[in-house]
């Protein structure tokens, strides 16, 4: 299934050539993971990240991502998203473009990063995508502010400058950074 490849390599404005993106739908994988090792996953709240783990893991055998330098992979619903470079580090996070960020935490988001004029789960996904970028090295990620020029952001975290884009496609945000990996 997989092989016939039914899964998409997206490709985003102002994000580097060298920085591909794989999207693929959980259903799809969970049917390779039971055509291949005869392994059914089931759906419940409890197994969701330790499923996401799972399916993940297949999708970079699959796509043999193994090699590739640097690597952030995220979930949602039923999608998972992969990013991966050799010459950045790389982070991504995808979400449900409807979901519903609580006001607290849409409070917290734009109080410091509202002159984006962008929507706080756009914003969410900058700060996910950046803080895995980094690692999750340094401060907790609802305290980044984010810089603009243009329609580009960037964040200066631990002496480094973190590109960002984020871009809305079929019903899901994407967060993507990157930081040239010297």
């Amino acid at each position: 299934m997989l092989n016939n490849r039914p899964f998409k390599k997206i490709n985003f404005k102002n994000v580097p050539a060298d920085i591909d993106i794989y999207v693929v739908s959980n259903d799809i994988i969970t049917a390779e993971l039971k055509l291949k090792y005869g392994f059914d996953i089931k759906y419940s709240s409890d197994s969701f990240k330790k499923n996401s783990f799972i399916r993940s893991r297949l999708l970079i055998e699959i796509l043999d991502l193994t090699r590739s330098k640097n690597m952030s992979i995220s979930h949602t619903d039923n999608i998972s998203a992969i990013t991966v470079s050799n010459n950045y580090l790389v982070g991504i996070d995808i979400e449900n473009s409807f979901r519903n960020l609580t006001e607290k935490l849409s409070k917290r988001i734009l109080d410091k990063n509202d002159f984006l004029e962008i929507k706080p789960i756009q914003i969410w996904t900058l700060m996910e995508s950046s803080y895995k970028c980094l690692n999750g090295k340094g401060k907790h990620f609802l305290k980044y502010v984010f810089n603009k020029k243009d329609k580009d952001f960037f964040l200066l975290e631990n002496e480094k400058r973190i590109s960002s884009v984020t871009h809305d496609l079929n019903g899901y945000t994407f967060g993507i950074s990157f930081i040239q990996d010297n």
